[in-house]
């Protein structure tokens, strides 16, 4: 049987060649201080540059919903005010909601019927319904971009609460008129397409509320509120 061979072991010198250079203590030192601030830094952007995910134990700031458009106070106004008068007090009409010289001539028709008033309470009950179906088409023809229905449906509305002395209803509805005709306000200045769509956009909106205010204050004339 063979005899086993012994292996030397390897120099160690040879293999590992010439003994590393010792570093001075204050380059370790600076070393790592240089290697802290680094890492901070990269710590610190790393927040700054990665996108917080639902598991993230850092707070996620969630957009805050926007308050809703403040509501118009006109309609509030105008039912403040109209508690402050007499049913059937000609005197006690919002000046700038009601025409007074207008509608006194409506109560003219009544003749002697001053207690109920049936005939000019009759008008003015039409008018209401007229101008909640105008409004119905207006909507429609505003979702179609229908421009000329629009300003025909402004002269009719704009009649209307003329003969009862809606001012603000009256106007409103006269801007319409030229809106759809791509007019400005005064029916003078040219305007684009899309600027006659915004405008009657806008003026739909507003023409509702004065219309509503206008209901209030002549349906508490009438004692109907």
């Amino acid at each position: 049987m063979a005899a086993a061979t012994a292996t030397a072991p390897p120099d160690t010198a040879a293999v590992s060649g010439p003994a590393p250079t010792s570093i001075p203590s204050t380059s370790l030192a600076s070393a790592s201080s240089s290697s802290s601030t680094t890492t901070a830094a990269a710590a610190a952007a790393a927040r700054t540059t990665q996108p917080l995910d639902s598991a993230s134990s850092t707070a996620v700031v969630t957009p805050q919903p926007e308050a809703p458009e403040a509501e118009t106070s006109e309609s509030q106004s105008a039912a403040a005010a109209a508690e402050a008068f007499a049913p059937g007090d000609v005197n006690g009409l919002l000046p700038d909601v009601i025409d007074s010289d207008i509608f006194a001539q409506l109560l003219e028709m009544d003749d002697d019927d001053e207690e109920d008033r049936e005939f000019s309470k009759g008008i003015v009950w039409n008018y209401f319904d007229q101008a909640s179906t105008t409004f119905d088409h207006m909507d429609h023809a505003l979702a179609n971009e229908d421009l000329n229905e629009l300003s025909t449906l402004g002269h009719f509305l704009k009649g209307s609460s003329a003969a009862v002395g809606v001012n603000k209803v009256r106007d409103s509805c006269e801007a319409m008129q030229h809106y759809g005709k791509q007019h400005d306000e005064d029916g003078i200045r040219v305007i684009s397409r899309q600027d006659a769509i915004d405008r009657l956009k806008k003026t739909l909106k507003a023409v509702k509320l004065q219309y509503k205010e206008a209901e209030i204050v002549l349906k508490r004339f009438y004692g109907d509120v």
